[in-house]
């Protein structure tokens, strides 16, 4: 199960740009850490599953929770294409 995520409640013209960061940074890197962690032994044993939970602040965002939804609709989209490449 490969689930990270973390948000900020406000707009993003109100947040500081290291809480922005940390947002990405968590959501973004921590799902890409795990894959990164688990893909070579799957690949290597030609089985397994990495399940990717979102949220539908990936594709309905809010503009209270911009950072997150951005990450998020990020990650359905690479999820997506490893999928593929898999």
């Amino acid at each position: 199960m490969n689930n990270a995520g973390i948000s900020q409640l406000g707009l993003s013209l109100e947040t500081d740009l290291d809480v922005d960061m940390s947002v990405m940074i968590i959501n973004v890197l921590g799902t890409i850490s795990l894959t990164k962690a688990v893909l070579p032994h799957m690949v290597e044993s030609k089985s397994g599953q990495i399940v990717v939970l979102s949220s539908a602040s990936g594709k309905c965002g809010k503009l209270t929770l911009f950072w997150a939804g951005l990450a998020k609709s990020w990650e359905a989209a690479r999820s997506s294409g490893l999928g593929r490449w898999i």
